[in-house]
C-alpha cells in the first residue's frame, strides 16, 4: 500500500489525533510508534515537503480548517472571513483592528445600515465595494474575524436581525 503521510511516535495523543484527522480527510496514513531513529527528523522534513502534508500543515496553522458551530444556514458561518480587498484600498482586516464586530454591507443597503444603528457601540457598520465579493452581499463578522452571518443576493432583514439579536441582545 502507498501512504500519503507517515506519522512517527504515533502513540502520543498528538500523533494519533493527527492521524485520525488526516484519515478522515481521505489521506492514507501510516503510524509508526516508538520510533527512536536519528533519521526521524529527516523523514518528517521530507514528508512536510510533499504536497499533501504541506497543504495539511498550512491549513492547520492558518486556521482555514477551523469552523465554529454557530447558528445559521450559510456555509461560511463559523469560518474565518475572507480578507476582502476594497476599492478604496483597504482590506477587511483593516476594519477589525478596534476589536468591534463588523456588519459588512457589500451592496450599500439602507436596511442594514438602519439595523446596525442601535448597536453602534458594539457593532461597526461598513459599506464598501469589494474587488471580488465572492457572491456575497453582506456579512456579520465577529471581533475575532469569524463570520456570524452571511448573505448572498438580497441580505434579508430577518436573517441579519436574528444574528444581530443572537450576538448583541434585543437592544
Amino acid at each position: 500500500m502507498v501512504y500519503d503521510v507517515v506519522i512517527t511516535g504515533g502513540g502520543a495523543p498528538v500523533g494519533l489525533f493527527l492521524a485520525c484527522e488526516l484519515h478522515l480527510a481521505g489521506t492514507a496514513v501510516l503510524v509508526l510508534e516508538q520510533v527512536e531513529d536519528p533519521c526521524t527528523p529527516i523523514i518528517i522534513r521530507d514528508l512536510i515537503e510533499t504536497g499533501v502534508a504541506t497543504a495539511y500543515f498550512a491549513k492547520k496553522i492558518s486556521g482555514v480548517w477551523l469552523r465554529y458551530n454557530l447558528p445559521g444556514d450559510h456555509a461560511l458561518i463559523g469560518r474565518s472571513a475572507p480578507d476582502f480587498q476594497f476599492e478604496d484600498g483597504t482590506r477587511l482586516g483593516d476594519h477589525l483592528h478596534d476589536g468591534s464586530a463588523l456588519l459588512l454591507d457589500l451592496e450599500d443597503s439602507e436596511t442594514l445600515r438602519a439595523l446596525s444603528q442601535p448597536w453602534s457601540g458594539k457593532l461597526k457598520y461598513v459599506s464598501a465595494k469589494a474587488k471580488d465579493r465572492l457572491g456575497l452581499s453582506a456579512l456579520l463578522v465577529r471581533p475575532d474575524g469569524f463570520i456570524a452571518w452571511a448573505a448572498e443576493g438580497d441580505p434579508g432583514l430577518a436573517g441579519a436581525s436574528a444574528a444581530r439579536k443572537y450576538w448583541f441582545g434585543h437592544g
